[in-house]
């Protein structure tokens, strides 16, 4: 008798904290204070953003905003709150600027952690939404025609309103990480999916599948390897060719150490061609792209950028100081920023001149051919790299032109919002590249190879680059 007092006491007790956490994940927000979030969020991108109107004009941004407040006439969660605001903050087109969900919607994280999540990694390319992986019966290669009697091209519409981006190319090169998430943020399927699929025969067929768990879905979709950046050597018929491998822009002291002793294998292996693969690249710190550059270039460069226009809000100062900390002399830390920069008081901004620099003498710089691999995954400080090396024709870049433009918006500093608490990122920085056009397009390859919408274990870019090398050695 005692065992069933115990047993019926335990669930009783897990159904009050279950249904606790449901309350807690489901909080709705009183009018009052989600207009007050709404005002403080688009003031607040005015304040810090360089231009949030460079690519829409003030007149739509304001149509869309308007639209939005008008949705706000009952309390909601932060989950319906963010669907709101989200579609119109990601018009300004700014791959810097995004409001992230993840971590901060109790919403979306309960669901994370008990629901089950559409089972497939998917590949957006070219019109053609690819199957990257077996599951059940649906071959990797196959195409996905619809989700739940959604066609897949609605859903990746919806799904791209929630996220910022200056190209419909970057925006789709996000998808293959989140989508299986950002399908519940919009539409709130849940365990089964039924799928319409065209299988690798040309057959079209519908399945009813399975979702899984957060844990194996990472397993799924996620590169469990902690490696930034590798080095191999690559065996070809006209001798052997340097290939380095760059997954990020993070930890320069590492990639510092690393760069000094694979330059060192180069200088001694006599190798005359070099690879530098930054494909899938979404950047990280910019101090890695000049490590790599004193390694291959020896003329006098702008520091990946020509010039920088900074907004002075409060947050914009903020992060001012500290990109120019150990930079400025104690003196001219007495003065405001304003009187030591050239300033434009009617936007309140002030613009950093760069000045072309010399490498310092280094006895392992490669002085051999350069070839650099980018695609529409390619971003930010991988951007900031790639541009360099094209402006300067330090070396040959070959594949896709970028996602994101040549000359445009970030680092971004973060706010929170004072209700809602959701976090928002805006970039408080303009930066132009080495050339100083801003022209709304990417870095363009020199030579431009676009892949198949299917999925070939063979690297075409690479296989190019290579028969380019051996071609002109």
């Amino acid at each position: 008798m005692k065992k069933v007092i115990l047993f019926v006491f335990v669930i009783f007790t897990f159904n009050i904290n279950y249904i606790n956490a449901q309350k807690q994940s489901f909080k709705r927000y009183p009018i009052k204070k989600l207009i007050n979030d709404f005002n403080y969020l688009f003031n607040k991108l005015e304040e810090i953003h360089p231009n949030c109107y460079a690519y829409i004009s003030k007149e739509e941004f304001e149509k869309k905003k308007q639209s939005a407040f008008a949705k706000i006439d009952k309390p909601l969660t932060q989950l319906e709150f963010y669907k709101i605001i989200a579609p119109v903050f990601c018009l300004i087109g700014d791959g810097h600027s995004q409001m992230f969900p993840f971590g901060i919607i109790k919403e979306l994280d309960n669901y994370l952690d008990n629901g089950l999540l559409f089972p497939l990694k998917l590949k957006f390319e070219k019109n053609k939404v690819i199957v990257l992986n077996d599951y059940d019966k649906i071959k990797k290669g196959s195409e996905l025609l619809s989700i739940n009697n959604y066609s897949i091209d609605t859903i990746k519409e919806n799904i791209l309103q929630l996220y910022n981006g200056e190209t419909k190319n970057f925006k789709e090169s996000f998808l293959t990480d989140v989508f299986n998430s950002f399908l519940w943020v919009v539409y709130k399927f849940d365990s089964t999916y039924t799928l319409k699929i065209r299988n690798l025969d040309n057959s079209t067929k519908n399945y009813i599948v399975t979702g899984i768990s957060i844990n194996n879905l990472e397993n799924l979709i996620t590169d469990t390897s902690n490696t930034h950046y590798t080095y191999s050597e690559i065996e070809t018929k006209k001798g052997k060719v340097a290939y380095f491998d760059l997954n990020d822009f993070e930890n320069p002291d590492k990639f510092s150490v690393f760069a000094k002793e694979t330059f060192l294998k180069i200088k001694n292996d006599s190798i005359q061609s070099l690879i530098i693969d930054l494909r899938h690249n979404p950047g990280g710190n910019s101090e890695i792209g000049h490590i790599l550059l004193n390694y291959i270039n020896n003329k006098p460069i702008y520091a990946q950028a020509s010039k920088m226009d900074v907004k002075l809000s409060k947050e914009g100062k903020r992060e001012l100081k500290k990109i120019m900390k150990g930079s400025i002399p104690f003196w001219a830390k007495l003065f405001p920023i304003k009187m030591l920069l050239p300033y434009d008081a009617d936007n309140n901004i002030v613009t950093i001149k760069m000045n072309e620099e010399t490498p310092e003498n280094n006895d392992l710089r490669f002085k051999g051919n350069v070839y650099v691999l980018i695609d529409i995954y390619s971003y930010s400080s991988a951007i900031a790299f790639s541009r360099t090396v094209k402006d300067y024709k330090i070396g040959v870049l070959v594949g896709q032109e970028t996602g994101g433009y040549a000359s445009g918006y970030g680092p971004a500093t973060t706010i929170k919002l004072p209700h809602t608490k959701l976090e928002v990122n805006i970039s408080f920085m303009h930066h132009y590249r080495p050339s100083g056009i801003d022209d709304l397009r990417g870095v363009i390859p020199d030579y431009i190879i676009q892949e198949d919408s299917n999925v070939s274990d063979l690297d075409k870019v690479l296989y190019f680059t290579i028969n380019l090398i051996n071609e002109k050695n």
